[in-house]
């Protein structure tokens, strides 16, 4: 008589080869992925940038000293060029606007729309011609805490000679740095830049945003009650002896925003989040 249970044997269930459960691999057992870049990229990027700034401090000390009487020097011919400009109505030389010549201390090459700007600094001290744009660049360049690779080329354009006779000159390719910084941040400041017309290709870089067209606007709006002078500047850049790549020369300095902001680790939105999280006054009402 059978019984009501099966003499069967029973299969026991196995899991599948990908069902099986495989041993842990602690992290120390694994291969190393640490490879040649991830250990040595920060430490090569640092070194070789303090070995660049080393360079560029011992070429600073060797001409700062011998060079020191002429602190300032651009910012007042620039001034000087206003002032031409008040008493006499052209800031340009005569003989400089009727054929070539070679530089003298009076020579004034801005376009005359940069007159109104330059004059500010007859009544502002002059301490903030080196102030504003460099403070400005540096908080710009810190906030986007710029990733290593850019370290190194940072630290060229700060080793630059012609970095610092812009800083001991008060050249105002300094304002032209700190314009292309804002404007990667925020774009209309980059307008700004056609006030010097030698590296006005800079100032596209804020194009992409409308508040730039309309400041730009006012550039060119700005610049057509100086008439005639418009024709008076472009004879004296043409009898000029300045060199075809004349901005093109400071482009390695001037650039260190746009280096910083390629490389940026950090948005200039996320700092102000940032900003606003951590101070109340700027924060909106709750």
């Amino acid at each position: 008589m059978l019984g009501t249970g099966s003499h069967w044997p029973t299969r026991t269930a196995v899991p599948s080869d990908g069902a099986r459960r495989r041993p842990a691999i602690r992290v120390r057992d694994r291969p190393s992925t640490i490879g040649f870049r991830d250990r040595w990229y920060r430490p090569l990027a640092l070194g070789l940038a303090l070995l660049t700034l080393a360079v560029g401090a011992a070429l600073l000390a060797a001409f700062w000293p011998a060079n020191a009487i002429h602190v300032g020097d651009d910012l007042d011919h620039y001034l000087d060029g206003v002032r031409r400009w008040w008493l006499t109505g052209s800031p340009y030389l005569p003989q400089e606007v009727a054929g070539p010549f070679d530089y003298e201390v009076e020579t004034f090459l801005h376009p005359p729309v940069a007159i109104p700007f330059l004059a500010l600094w007859l009544v502002l001290p002059a301490v903030l011609w080196w102030a504003i744009p460099l403070g400005f660049t540096a908080i710009l360049v810190i906030a986007w805490r710029p990733a290593p690779w850019t370290w190194p080329l940072i630290a060229f354009g700060l080793a630059q000679p012609q970095l610092h006779q812009a800083l001991l000159w008060g050249n105002s390719n300094l304002w032209v740095m700190a314009g292309l910084g804002l404007g990667l941040a925020y774009g209309w400041p980059a307008a700004l830049i056609l006030l010097k017309p030698s590296l006005g290709i800079l100032a596209l870089v804020g194009a992409p945003r409308h508040a730039w067209w309309l400041v730009a606007g006012v550039v060119v709006l700005a610049s057509i009650p100086f008439g005639t002078l418009w024709g008076a500047w472009v004879r004296v850049v043409l009898n000029s002896p300045a060199e075809a790549d004349y901005g093109l020369r400071n482009l390695p300095w001037v650039a260190i925003p746009l280096i910083a902001w390629a490389g940026r680790t950090r948005s200039t939105a996320a700092l102000y989040r940032s900003a606003r999280s951590t101070d109340p006054t700027l924060a909106g009402p709750s």
